[in-house]
């Protein structure tokens, strides 16, 4: 990723989390995640599944499926993209 001219090595963690309340609090998003980020949503494991959007990480189906029926994994789960 670049931002401001530099080269960053970009790596990130996806967590999944059961919350009572579906509000997602945007107010301390930085001026660039405001400028990248255009929308934001609650899919459900279908529409993950059907979409033929572009998702990041790939294969989100298939990682909630597995997280729902099996529980949290022991090691961290490498993901593409």
């Amino acid at each position: 990723m670049e931002r401001d001219g530099v080269i960053h090595e970009v790596r990130q963690r996806y967590y999944l989390a059961r919350v009572p309340v579906a509000e997602i609090d945007t107010t301390r998003m930085e001026d660039f995640e405001r400028a990248s980020i255009s929308g934001h949503r609650w899919w459900t494991a279908q529409e993950l599944a059907e979409t033929a959007d572009l998702l990041r990480p790939a294969g989100p189906a298939h990682l909630l499926a597995a997280l729902l029926a099996d529980g949290p994994p022991r090691r961290p789960v490498l993901v593409d993209g």
